[in-house]
């Protein structure tokens, strides 16, 4: 029993999971090599039960109870933690699966920014509207994709391995306070994928801001000194009639 309930918290890597696995799988072996005397054990009991004074007979029940029952909960201990080791390497190889194939994805984006980066932007507006509706589908499909890399970043949470008993409160808030452990691969994927989006997004306000300069110089190019000037003059006529029309109704 003390054996089987590891000290600490579950294993993380794929090996030591499997080295986990391997020793339950022993202490399984010699549970079932000691299965006849535990047997053996309760059939001794029983016989001495039935020959027994009357007043030993419930001191005799109460030991075979907790016998039983030690052995049931060690023998159910031992599939579940089977079990759980199990499906946490089948997790491991989705989660690396998964990581691997966001990794590859966000290299090609990566080298698509670069890219695009390192070619020279003509000042023309008409090429550079195209670039910003460009890298405007180019930041729509990051988010496409957001949730799955938020998915695969996201820590696993740590079970820890009860070395008393799972019910006590005591036990619970320790787990609570635990925080999730992060596979090495979705913390580089979390870093490049900031990386990337503080890329694009300077990017795209390097962009903009060279479509405002030169929509300002298209303007001043239309501009016209004296159309302006006579714009202005009948500006201030239109108003100097509207002052002196408020004065004659006064008078």
């Amino acid at each position: 029993e003390v054996k089987l309930k590891f000290k600490g918290v579950i294993p993380e890597g794929e090996d030591e999971t499997k080295e986990r696995i391997r020793a339950i799988n022993k202490l399984k072996e010699e549970f079932a090599e000691r299965r006849p005397e535990y047997d053996a054990a309760l059939e001794l009991g029983k016989s001495i039960q039935g020959k027994c004074h009357p007043k030993a007979e419930q001191p005799m029940k109460h030991w075979m109870r907790i016998l039983q029952s030690r052995w049931e909960e060690v023998d159910s201990y031992a599939d579940q933690r089977e079990q759980r080791f199990t499906e946490q390497i089948e997790e491991m190889k989705e989660q690396d699966e998964q990581l691997d194939e966001l990794l590859r994805w966000l290299g090609g984006k990566e080298t698509e920014l670069q890219d695009a980066e390192e070619d020279p932007v003509p000042e023309d507006m008409d090429i550079v509207e195209k670039l910003i509706e460009d890298h405007n589908d180019f930041e729509t499909e990051l988010r496409d994709r957001q949730g799955e890399v938020d998915e695969a970043t996201k820590g696993r949470k740590r079970d820890e391995e009860p070395t008393v008993d799972p019910k006590d409160p005591k036990n619970k808030k320790r787990a609570a306070g635990r925080k999730p452990s992060k596979h090495p691969k979705a913390q580089q994927l979390g870093d490049r994928w900031k990386q990337i989006w503080l890329q694009s997004m300077e990017r795209q306000r390097r962009l903009q801001d060279l479509l405002a300069y030169l929509q300002e110089l298209k303007r001043l190019e239309q501009f016209n000194f004296d159309d302006w000037r006579q714009r202005y003059l009948n500006w201030m006529n239109h108003n100097e009639s509207r002052v002196m029309d408020f004065f004659r109704r006064q008078d």
